[in-house]
C-alpha cells in the first residue's frame, strides 16, 4: 500500500483536524500582526527574517559556516523569493505547517491506537497553546514539528514492518529535522536499538539505508561549511556555546547566559568567537570556537560534579513543569498584555503530560510496541535537552511523542475498565499523578528584569534585562534600563548599539543612526554598529551612505565576514 494513501475515516480525521487547527492559527497570526510584536521580528526571529531576505536576493552561500540551524531560513527565503518579503506571509506559512503537523499527528495516532485516539490527539494538538503561540513569530518550530511528526510516522512503520522504503523516508526526515535542530539526531539511537532488538540481522539493510539517507540529507550543510570556512562543521557550530549555557558557573537550568555574552544571536556569535580567539591566542575556526566553549563546560562539570547534578535536577523539573520558560518571546506577557486567541482557554502543557503518562500505563497491555517506542523517543528527546538547558521552544518537540500517548489515554482507560484490568488502571493513574505533581507543584525560576538592578550590575546584566523587556513588548522599560546603563557606563559603545536597536524597533530611525554612530565613536572595532547603521541607511534610501558605513567598518575590521558580506550585497543592488 502506498504510505501516503489514507482510508476514508482516516482522511476525515486528517481534514477535520487540519481545518480546525488552521482556522485557529490563521486567526492568531492576524491578531499577532496587529500588535507591536508583529511589526518587527525580535532576536532569533529577526535573524531568520534577515537571513531569509538575503537568500531570496540570491545570497545562497554565507561567508562563514552556519552558526545556527539553516533549514528554516532557507525555506523562508524560498518563500520570499517567490512571493516577496512579508511578515504576515511568513506567519501564514507557519500556520499552514502547524496545521499539517496536527493533522499528521492524528494520522500517526490512528496507526498506533485507532480512530478514537486519533480524534483526541487531533483535538489536543489543535488547541495546545504553545503550538498556537509559536505559529506567529518568524521561528522554526512549526517546520521542525511537522518534519518530526513525519519522521515519527515513517519510523514507526519502518520498525513495525522493516521496509526499506519507510526506513529511507524516516532517515531523510530525521536529517531534515537535524538541519532545524541538531539535538534530534539522538533520536536515531532509538531507531537502531528498537530495530535490532526486534528484527536482529534482518534490520541491517534498513538500518544502513536509514543512516546513509540521513547523512546524505545533512551533507549539503557540511559541504557548505567546508567550502566557506575550510573547516569540518557537520551542521552548525553553536552547540558548544549552548552546552556551556547549561553547564557553567552562572547556569540555572534555563537560558541564563554567561555575563560576558549577549543574548542577541548575532552578538552571541561574534562574542563567542572573540572570547575563543583571545583565549587561544590566534584566529579560530568554527569547530574550534565550539570546542572552546564545550571544553569550558566539561571543565566546569569535572570540577563541580555535585553542582552539575543539581543543575540536572533543575532541568528535569523545569522540563516537566507546566511553566513555559521564555526564550525569544515571553508568552505570558503577551497573553496578559493583548487580548488574543492565546489569552483564551487553550490547553497548557500539564494536561498533555498527565494524559500521556496515563496513556503509557493504560495502552501498554494492548499496544506494547507502540507505547514503548513513543515513550523511548520522548525519553531520549528529554535527555537531549537536559544536556543543554530548558526553555519553552527547546521542550516543545517532545509533544510530538506525548500527544499520541495522550490521545490514547481515554479510549485505553475505558477499555481497561471494561476488561476489569484494575492493576493496569491503577498503574496508569499513579503515573498520571506523578506527572500532575511535576507539572503543577514545582515552581519555575523567574527573573523580574524590570526590577531595579543592584549597584554591582555589569553592562551585560543591563543589556540582557533590556532585551528581555523588548521580547515582552515593554519598550519603555527597556529604554529605562539602557539609559541607566549609559549613565553608569558612558564610555561603553555596546550599550549605545543596543539603544540604537531599540530605536529601530520603535521606528525612530534618526535616533537609531545617532546611537549607532556614538557606538562607533566609542568602540571603532564594533562590527555590528556599522552593519546596523548601513541597514538603516539602506532602508531610508541612503544607498551611498550605507556603502560608506560598511567601508568605514572594514577600515577598522578588514577581514570581517559580516561586513564583507554586507558590502557584496550592497554593491550587487
Amino acid at each position: 500500500m502506498n504510505p501516503f494513501t489514507l482510508r476514508c475515516d482516516k482522511r476525515l480525521v486528517f481534514l477535520a483536524v487540519f481545518f480546525v487547527a488552521l482556522a485557529l492559527r490563521v486567526v492568531f497570526v492576524f491578531q499577532w500582526n496587529h500588535t507591536p510584536y508583529g511589526a518587527m521580528p525580535f532576536l532569533d526571529a529577526r535573524l531568520n527574517d534577515d537571513w531569509a531576505q538575503a537568500i531570496a536576493q540570491g545570497q545562497l552561500l554565507r561567508l562563514r559556516a552556519f552558526y545556527t540551524s539553516p533549514l528554516y531560513p532557507y525555506a523562508l527565503g524560498a518563500l520570499y523569493a517567490v512571493f516577496g518579503h512579508s511578515l504576515l506571509l511568513a506567519g501564514l506559512f507557519n500556520a499552514l505547517l502547524s496545521a499539517l503537523f496536527a493533522a499528521v499527528l492524528s494520522v500517526l495516532a490512528y496507526d498506533c491506537f485507532g480512530f478514537k485516539s486519533a480524534v483526541v490527539t487531533g483535538i489536543l494538538a489543535a488547541f495546545f497553546r504553545p503550538l498556537v503561540f509559536y505559529t506567529a513569530p518568524i521561528l522554526k518550530e512549526s517546520l521542525l514539528l511537522l518534519l518530526l511528526a513525519l519522521f515519527l510516522m515513517f519510523a514507526v512503520r519502518a520498525l513495525r514492518q522493516n521496509r526499506l522504503r519507510d526506513a529511507a523516508l524516516a532517515g531523510a526526515l530525521l536529517g531534515f529535522c537535524a538541519l532545524a535542530r541538531g539535538n534530534v539526531l539522538l533520536l536515531a539511537s532509538i531507531v537502531f536499538a528498537f530495530g535490532f532488538f526486534k528484527w536482529r540481522r534482518r534490520f541491517l539493510g534498513s538500518g544502513a539505508l536509514f543512516a546513509i539517507v540521513l547523512l546524505l540529507c545533512i551533507a549539503p550543510a557540511t559541504i557548505h561549511n567546508y567550502i566557506v570556512s575550510g573547516d569540518f562543521v557537520p551542521l552548525n557550530y553553536d552547540d558548544g556555546f549552548n552546552f556551556y549555557i547549561g553547564n557553567s558557573p552562572t547556569a540555572n537550568g534555563a537560558n541564563e547566559y554567561p555575563p560576558e555574552i549577549s543574548t542577541d544571536p548575532v552578538q552571541e556569535e561574534l562574542g563567542g568567537i572573540a572570547e575563543a580567539r583571545e583565549a587561544r591566542g590566534h584566529d579560530v575556526g568554527p569547530s574550534e570556537v565550539s570546542t572552546y566553549w564545550r571544553d569550558k563546560a566539561v571543565d566546569f562539570i569535572l570540577h563541580n560534579p555535585m553542582r552539575d547534578l543539581v543543575l540536572l535536577k533543575n532541568k528535569f523539573l523545569a522540563f516537566w513543569n507546566n511553566a513555559e520558560i521564555s526564550d525569544s518571546y515571553d508568552s505570558y506577557s503577551f497573553q496578559s498584555d493583548f487580548g488574543t486567541l492565546v489569552s483564551g482557554p487553550l490547553l497548557p502543557f500539564w494536561p498533555i503530560s498527565c494524559l500521556a503518562a496515563f496513556g503509557v500505563g493504560a495502552a501498554y497491555l494492548k499496544r506494547r510496541e507502540e507505547v514503548t517506542l513513543l515513550a523511548g523517543f520522548a525519553f531520549v528527546y528529554m535527555l537531549s535537552v537536559l544536556l543543554f538547558y530548558v526553555t519553552d521552544r527547546y521542550r516543545l518537540p517532545v509533544v510530538v511523542f506525548l500527544l499520541p500517548l495522550a490521545g490514547a489515554a481515554v479510549p485505553s482507560g475505558v477499555w481497561l475498565v471494561r476488561a476489569k484490568a484494575w492493576r493496569s488502571l491503577m498503574a496508569a493513574a499513579v503515573l498520571a499523578i506523578v506527572f500532575l505533581f511535576l507539572g503543577l507543584r514545582t515552581a519555575a525560576d523567574a527573573v523580574d528584569t524590570s526590577a531595579i538592578l543592584p549597584e554591582n550590575s555589569d553592562v551585560q546584566v543591563f543589556i540582557r534585562g533590556a532585551l528581555t523587556e523588548e521580547s515582552r513588548g515593554h519598550y519603555a522599560h527597556a529604554e529605562r534600563l539602557l539609559k541607566a546603563a549609559m549613565q553608569r557606563y558612558p564610555a561603553d559603545g555596546v550599550i549605545n548599539y543596543n539603544y540604537g536597536c531599540l530605536k529601530v524597533l520603535q521606528g525612530d530611525f534618526p535616533a537609531a543612526l545617532a546611537a549607532f554612530q556614538k557606538a562607533i565613536d566609542l568602540k571603532p572595532t564594533y562590527v555590528l554598529a556599522y552593519y546596523e547603521q548601513a541597514k538603516i541607511y539602506e532602508k531610508i534610501g541612503g544607498h551611498a551612505h550605507a556603502i560608506a558605513s560598511v567601508q568605514h567598518g572594514l577600515e577598522a575590521n578588514p577581514s570581517d565576514p559580516l561586513l564583507l558580506q554586507a558590502l557584496a550585497e550592497l554593491r550587487g543592488k
